[in-house]
């Protein structure tokens, strides 16, 4: 089915005094619709794979990352999920960042951290849920509605 074909079955709901106004509502909660199934059920799964630098201290993530579905790996090892009741400290007693071959990864906002952060290069890979993205073009693109 098509978004044109799901907006118009939605449409039949709507009073057809302004048919553009409607169909531009119609398809804005279909698309949030989306979002949200895709954000409760994590069905939408992308793969995600990135050299990390030596002394990369931080990963800036994916813009449609929910969360992680799969284990973190680098250079082919596990990367454990720091837990918040261990006491391991990122940086050392003169303020610069331990390095070494990462053991735990920690998710901060936009963000993926590395505790030690890496001391080599190498390629960082997990799979993650994500948000889908709409793919309108500029006749069926929708401006925001206040409502």
């Amino acid at each position: 089915m098509t978004w044109a074909s799901l907006v118009d079955r939605v449409l039949t709901g709507f009073p057809h005094n302004d048919v553009a106004f409607n169909q531009t509502k119609v398809q804005k909660y279909l698309e949030e619709a989306q979002e949200d199934f895709a954000f409760h059920t994590k069905c939408y799964e992308k793969a995600f794979s990135y050299y990390l630098d030596p002394d990369d201290t931080i990963l800036p993530l994916p813009r449609d990352f929910i969360d992680i579905i799969s284990t973190v790996e680098f250079k082919g090892r596990y990367i454990a999920p720091f837990q918040r009741h261990e006491i391991i400290s990122r940086r050392k007693v003169d303020n610069t960042y331990r390095s070494g071959t990462p053991e735990y990864f920690q998710i901060e906002g936009n963000n993926m951290s590395f505790i030690p952060s890496p001391s080599q290069g190498g390629l960082l890979s997990f799979r993650y849920a994500a948000k889908p993205t709409n793919l309108t073009d500029s006749a069926t693109a929708y401006s925001k509605l206040n409502y």
